[in-house]
């Protein structure tokens, strides 16, 4: 897992709340899905996040970080 990432600009502190959007493509219109959790690492191919009581791995192609 990583602090830095040359491809984004903002990594946070693991441990803190993270946003992330992706787009989905539903019903012949593009639609905004977020995801709130807690930054747990990364590494090139995923974000690890904890939401509730899950770990999930997503994948960095499709989830991007956001600040609301």
């Amino acid at each position: 897992m990583e602090d830095t990432d040359p491809f984004v600009c903002y990594i946070p502190k693991r441990g803190t709340t993270f946003h992330l959007i992706r787009w989905v493509h539903v019903g012949g219109e593009w639609r905004s899905e977020t995801l709130v959790g807690d930054y747990l690492g990364s590494d090139h191919e995923h974000w690890i996040i904890r939401v509730g009581d899950r770990e999930v791995d997503l994948d960095r192609d499709l989830w991007s970080p956001y600040e609301p």
